[in-house]
């Protein structure tokens, strides 16, 4: 379903940041030999334009870093929030779990991470 929202071209709206917002309780890596309670749980920030109107929609940009699972964290993203959030836009940027010590990373690691944790908790399509 397709919502009518309106993005501003200039940047002017302040911006409300919520930081450390746990979104992933837990997550354990059975492949590393993790067990239940060794698990790390995982945090998003979230950017949003302070004034706006709480019965609407706002479109929402999952900002996600890069660093192919060897390094990175969620405040590389805040660039692109503070691009977004003043111009109307919710951004949730997301942080994951690096291969560490382990110099690998599952191959269902990123689907879990990003469609059933992030995509989930922001209720977007996947």
């Amino acid at each position: 379903k397709r919502v009518k929202m309106t993005v501003y071209a200039n940047p002017i709206l302040p911006v409300v940041e919520i930081r450390d917002v746990e979104f992933c309780k837990g997550q354990i890596n059975t492949d590393w030999g993790e067990k239940e309670g060794e698990g790390k749980s995982i945090l998003l920030d979230i950017y949003l334009p302070k004034d706006r109107n709480r019965a609407k929609k706002l479109p929402t940009l999952l900002a996600i870093h890069g660093g192919a699972f060897k390094w990175g964290e969620k405040q590389w993203m805040e660039h692109v929030a503070q691009y977004f959030a003043p111009r109307g836009w919710a951004v949730v940027s997301i942080d994951y779990r690096l291969m560490d010590e382990k110099g690998w990373v599952p191959k269902w690691w990123k689907d879990e991470v990003v469609k059933k944790g992030a995509c989930k908790w922001c209720q977007l399509d996947e």
